[in-house]
């Protein structure tokens, strides 16, 4: 009985740790990533509606170009300031758009966490 015991004990400890490991990738932006993790514009603005007012793709890019964010450029609208990319919150990859390939900026999870703190922190959002 008490092997048993022991047993069940071990593996609840285990269990336990696991779930440690993979609570944190629960978090905002991780339920939304792709195969890599990577959260696409629309997806995001999609999963931060309740943050931002409801903002559709084109809006929410034009809200991430606002002084307050800084997050993505205004003479290249498509990319993200190095800075982002450095810190871990952005990625460009190249995608296809009809016959051609473009460079689309995708938030990692760590982007979408800093978003969402930059946005609670009392940055004012446009009416829609």
């Amino acid at each position: 009985m008490a092997e048993q015991y022991v047993a069940a004990a071990t593996e609840l400890v285990a269990a336990k740790k696991g779930l440690a490991v993979a609570a944190p990738k629960a978090g905002k932006g991780h339920a939304f990533g792709d195969s890599e993790g990577l959260i696409g514009m629309a997806t995001a603005a999609k999963a931060l509606t309740v943050t931002t007012g409801g903002l559709g793709r084109t809006k929410f890019m034009d809200r991430l170009r606002e002084d307050d964010l800084h997050f993505l450029q205004v003479q290249n609208p498509r990319l993200p300031f190095e800075a982002h990319i450095q810190a871990g919150r952005a990625e460009v990859k190249l995608d296809q758009a009809n016959y051609q390939w473009v460079e689309q900026t995708f938030f990692t999870p760590k982007g979408v966490d800093w978003l969402v703190g930059k946005l609670s922190r009392g940055a004012v959002l446009p009416a829609v």
